[in-house]
C-alpha cells in the first residue's frame, strides 16, 4: 500500500525484513521523528516521496542492489548531512535530494547517467559532487544555490539544462568537454564569483545562457578530441585556441573557425592554393589565414604551440569555403569526421595530405577526413607535385604519391572503349563490373 505509513508524526525507528523488492510511493512520508533507516538487502527500488520531508533523517543506509530511487524520495531531509549510494544504481529521478540543505558531499555511482531536474536543488551544504563520466544530462536546476567551489564536468556530457549551476556563487572556473552540444537557459544565473569558463566545443548556447553571469566564455579546441565542429547560432568567445600535434619541418592541412592573433604565428607559415599547372598545385604563403578557408601550413622551429585569438570572436553557422582553382581543382574545408567513397565518383580524383608520409597521396577507396583538415578534388588524371612558395621567392617541392601504389581507376564501356567521365551505367574497372 502506498504511504502506508505517510504522516506517524512519531515513528522514530524502523526495521525491515530482509526480502522486500520495493519500498512504495510515500512509505515513510512526513514521519518527521524518523532519525536513521537501514533498508535491508533485496531492495531494488525507493519509491516517489518515500522519505519526502524526514526532517528529523540523519542516518540512511542503502543496500548493494538497489537500481532506482524515485522522485522527490528524499526530498526535504533536512538533516540528512551524509549518504553513501551503492553503486548498483543506475536512476536518480528528479528532485531526489533537493532540499536536503545538510547534506555536505556525495559521489554518484558509475551507472547513473543523468543528474536529473533538481536532483540536489537547494542542497546548501553541498560543498563536494563526484559526477561519473557516463552521465550525458545535467538537468534543469540540477545543483541550484549548491555552495561547491569546483565542479568537475564528466566526459561524455552532451546537455546542459536551464538554471542547472543557478547561484553556484562559490564557484571561480568551469570547464566542459567537447561533447557538449546544448546549454539552457540562465544555466550560470547569479554565479556571481565565476570569472571563465572553457568549452571545449562550440555548443549551441540558449540565447539567455549566460544572462546574470558575467563570466569570461572561452573556446579551446584540442586536435587530440577529434570532435565535429558545428554552430547553430552565432556564439562569441572571449578567446579562441586551437591546438595540434605537428611535426617540425612538416606540412599539413588546417581550417581553423577563427582568424589567430599574428604573435602565435612566429612558429608556422601558411600557404594558400593559388594555381594549378600541368600537374602541379602551387601554394603562395600568407601572412595570416583567414576563417573558414583551407590552408597548407608548417610549424618551422620547436614545439607546436596553440593558435589563438584574443580578441572577441564571433563565430557564424556558416563553416567552411574550398578554394577553386580553374574549376578543376578544389581544396575543401571540413570541420567534421567525414568518409568519402572515392570509388563511387568517377568524375573526380581525390587527393589528402597524409601525416604519416608528408606526402600528397591519391585516394581510390575511401576517404577518412578528420576535423580541421581539407583534401583535393580534381578532374584531372593525376598531379605529379606540390609546389610551396615562401613570399621571397623560395620554394620547396613536395612529392605526390598514391597511397599503396594504387592508380586512378580507368573505366571502360561493355564494348571495351575508355571513358574518360563516365556517367550513370555499367563500367568494366580493373576487370570487374562497377555499377554507377
Amino acid at each position: 500500500m502506498n504511504g502506508i505509513f505517510q504522516g506517524c508524526s512519531n515513528l522514530k525507528e524502523v526495521k525491515m525484513p530482509k526480502g522486500g523488492v520495493t519500498l512504495l510511493s510515500g512509505t515513510f512520508k512526513d514521519c518527521t521523528a524518523l532519525t536513521g533507516v537501514v533498508l535491508p538487502e533485496g531492495v531494488k527500488t525507493v519509491g516517489h516521496s518515500c522519505f519526502l520531508n524526514c526532517t528529523a533523517l540523519q542516518s540512511v543506509t542503502l543496500p548493494e542492489g538497489l537500481e532506482t530511487i524515485g522522485y522527490q524520495a528524499f526530498r526535504g531531509c533536512k538533516a540528512l548531512d551524509n549518504i553513501v549510494l551503492p553503486s548498483t544504481i543506475t536512476v536518480l529521478d528528479k528532485e531526489v535530494f533537493r532540499y536536503c540543505s545538510s547534506l555536505s558531499s556525495i559521489t554518484i555511482p558509475g551507472g547513473v547517467t543523468r543528474i536529473d531536474d533538481m536532483t540536489f536543488a537547494e542542497c546548501t551544504s553541498l560543498s563536494s559532487v563526484s559526477v561519473p563520466s557516463g552521465v550525458t544530462y545535467l538537468g534543469n536546476y540540477a545543483f541550484e544555490d549548491c555552495p561547491m567551489a569546483s565542479f568537475t564536468a564528466p566526459a561524455e556530457l552532451n546537455t546542459i539544462g536551464g538554471h542547472t549551476f543557478d547561484g553556484c556563487t562559490n564557484l571561480t572556473t568551469l570547464t566542459f568537454p567537447a561533447k557538449v552540444e546544448t546549454v539552457g537557459s540562465y544555466a550560470f544565473q547569479d554565479c556571481n564569483n565565476l570569472t571563465d569558463i572553457y568549452w571545449c566545443s562550440n555548443p549551441n548556447f540558449h540565447v539567455y545562457a549566460f544572462s546574470q553571469c558575467n563570466a569570461r566564455i572561452h573556446l579551446t579546441l584540442n586536435d587530440a578530441d577529434a570532435t565535429d565542429f558545428a554552430c547553430k547560432n552565432e556564439n562569441t568567445y572571449h578567446t579562441v585556441s586551437y591546438t595540434r600535434a605537428l611535426p617540425t619541418g612538416k606540412y599539413g592541412t588546417i581550417v581553423l573557425p577563427f582568424v589567430p592573433d599574428a604573435a602565435c604565428m612566429a612558429n608556422y607559415t601558411f600557404y594558400k592554393l593559388t594555381s594549378a599547372d600541368d600537374g602541379t598545385l602551387t601554394f603562395d604563403e600568407v601572412s595570416l589565414p583567414q576563417s573558414n578557408a583551407p590552408y597548407l601550413y608548417k610549424l618551422k622551429s620547436g614545439d607546436a604551440v596553440p593558435l589563438v585569438s584574443t580578441t572577441s570572436v564571433t563565430i557564424g553557422a556558416a563553416m567552411g569555403e574550398s578554394s577553386t582553382i580553374d574549376a578543376t581543382w578544389a581544396m575543401i574545408p571540413s570541420f567534421s569526421n567525414e568518409t568519402i567513397d572515392c570509388a563511387s565518383d568517377a568524375r573526380k580524383n581525390y587527393y589528402a595530405y597524409s601525416s604519416a608520409n608528408h606526402q600528397l597521396n591519391q585516394i581510390t577507396e575511401t576517404l577518412t577526413v578528420k576535423p580541421y583538415r581539407a583534401y583535393f578534388t580534381t578532374e584531372a588524371s593525376s598531379v605529379a607535385q606540390v609546389r610551396v612558395r615562401t613570399r621571397n621567392g623560395e620554394e620547396t617541392i613536395i612529392d605526390a604519391v598514391e597511397i599503396d601504389g594504387l592508380t586512378p581507376d580507368v573505366y571502360y564501356d561493355l564494348n571495351g572503349r575508355r571513358v574518360a567521365h563516365p556517367e550513370k551505367g555499367i563500367y568494366i574497372v580493373n576487370g570487374k563490373k562497377r555499377i554507377l
